[in-house]
């Protein structure tokens, strides 16, 4: 099936949401490529059977994961009136989108030449010449994962797929590095009015009312840098492909309810990651006073001092 067959409103649409990064407000950057993406480009130019199994068992596990996450939320007991509003009517949607991928799996047997396309953003796209395009996504970050596993596995168990990952680590660049999160110690000092302060090697220093507890802050601190350094990877892997940081727009915002992480935002068209961060989302003071280091770090490889005082309320918020 021609792309130009798609109705043209939609076409346009279609288009507009796709080809255009920065006319795309919000658009999830995906650091690495999955292999069901790696799957897909393969068989771009597979014969319509082929494609129409691939996007058979696309659709299925796609219903499938919905389905299995709706049930889920259904079960689930919330603890206030706000978060069983959010859960009903997270659950409507889902209702509501789930409707719309059996339809476009009964529509899929109407069409004479099945296709998909592939986004700039990696994102698959199911093609229907008298339907709106599909996108294949998971209700959540763990539930899309799976997802893709589940359709990546299901067709290898029909057809050969080991011609089609051949080049896949090939495609990885092994000069890449991560930063080392291991790298993380200090040591403890005392204040005149016996307060403490855990000064890390990192140029991280915070102070706390007194010395209890020492090994939980510590246990603290090391998961603050853990999630400051998971973020210079995302960040450094975003610019990496073409992506612009803003630091002054730098920001966490929470993501859709059962999904394990948070939106990243790093500019003004709000493109950007996902990344889990529970210490630095829960206390957006910290991580704001935190952008400089992150900043520092991740232009000049440096570590910038930066004390930060009354810590005992960020790390009560970890533990409450």
């Amino acid at each position: 099936m021609s792309l130009l067959k798609i109705r043209p409103v939609i076409w346009f649409l279609f288009l507009f949401f796709c080809l255009n990064v920065s006319a795309d407000p919000g658009t999830e950057i995906n650091l690495t490529q999955s292999r069901l993406i790696h799957l897909a480009q393969q068989i771009q130019q597979a014969d319509p059977a082929r494609k129409y199994d691939f996007l058979l068992i696309t659709l299925q596990q796609m219903a499938n994961a919905y389905a299995e996450e709706t049930e889920k939320v259904a079960l689930e007991k919330q603890k206030t009136l706000k978060k069983h509003a959010k859960a009903v009517h997270w659950q409507y949607s889902s209702y509501r989108y789930l409707d719309s991928i059996e339809a476009a799996i009964l529509q899929l047997d109407m069409e004479e030449n099945p296709d998909f396309f592939i986004s700039k953003q990696n994102r698959l796209i199911v093609l229907f010449t008298e339907q709106t395009p599909v996108v294949v996504s998971g209700p959540n970050n763990g539930s899309h994962k799976r997802m893709e596993k589940n359709i990546v596995e299901q067709f290898c168990a029909i057809y050969d797929c080991s011609e089609y990952f051949e080049s896949l680590s090939k495609k990885q660049n092994p000069q890449e590095k991560s930063e080392d999160i291991s790298e993380f110690s200090g040591t403890w000092n005392i204040q005149k009015d016996f307060k403490g302060v855990f000064e890390s090697d990192t140029g991280i220093s915070c102070s706390f009312k007194n010395l209890k507890n020492r090994t939980a802050k510590e246990q603290w601190m090391a998961e603050l840098h853990q999630e400051l350094i998971l973020i210079l990877d995302a960040l450094k892997k975003a610019t990496n492909k073409g992506f612009v940081v803003n630091w002054p727009l730098l920001n966490l915002e929470p993501l859709p309810l059962t999904d394990n992480a948070y939106k990243l935002l790093i500019n003004q068209q709000q493109s950007y990651i996902k990344v889990n961060v529970p210490v630095l989302f829960h206390n957006p003071e910290l991580f704001r006073r935190l952008i400089p280091w992150l900043k520092q770090r991740f232009i000049k490889a440096q570590n910038l001092p930066i004390i930060v005082k009354q810590c005992d309320r960020f790390y009560k918020n970890h533990h409450n």
